[in-house]
């Protein structure tokens, strides 16, 4: 076997950096011979192959229009089971769709990398990380609310415009 044809296909086996092609003969000519044909993946963390939806359903789902798809989501947190929750209230909401650290008033629950938000209601509303006690946005699913909004941006009472 030699040095030329190993380096042909892309999938066959390459000998280490300084070794010459007699290491081939002693590997087998298996070894260079060997490919994947295909591969599955059967899981990804919470995920497996059970829980997929198969292409085919999708595909009529579609067909339907975007709304036929909702049936077959997940909920935004499924397989986040490892972050803890954290419940905060109407303005601590607030502030992380702003982007703001918060200091939730039920406390930090445990050391971790990091927590799932909730809104009073129990909607996901942002992933965050911990510093010191207070909880710091890293992905937010959730805007201010509108009015909360405006009151930020307007003009104290009785202040000058312009």
């Amino acid at each position: 076997m030699s040095r030329a044809l190993v380096s042909r296909s892309p999938l066959a086996y390459r000998p280490p950096r300084g070794r010459n092609p007699a290491f081939l003969q002693r590997a087998g000519a298996s070894a260079a011979l060997a490919y994947l044909g295909s591969l599955t993946r059967t899981a990804s963390g919470p995920f497996t192959l059970d829980l997929a939806s198969p292409l085919d359903d999708i595909r009529a789902a579609a067909a339907d229009g975007p709304d036929g798809l909702l049936p077959l989501l997940l909920p935004l947190d499924t397989g986040l089971d490892a972050f803890p929750e954290v419940e905060l209230t109407a303005d601590e909401v607030t502030a992380i769709a702003r982007g703001q650290f918060v200091r939730p008033a039920g406390g930090v629950p445990g050391r971790a990398d990091r927590y799932r938000l909730r809104d009073p209601s129990g909607t996901l509303v942002a992933i965050a990380t911990a510093s010191s006690g207070r909880l710091a946005p890293d992905k937010v699913f959730t805007s201010p609310a509108p009015t909360a909004m405006a009151a930020a941006s307007a003009p104290a009472p009785g202040a000058p415009v312009g």
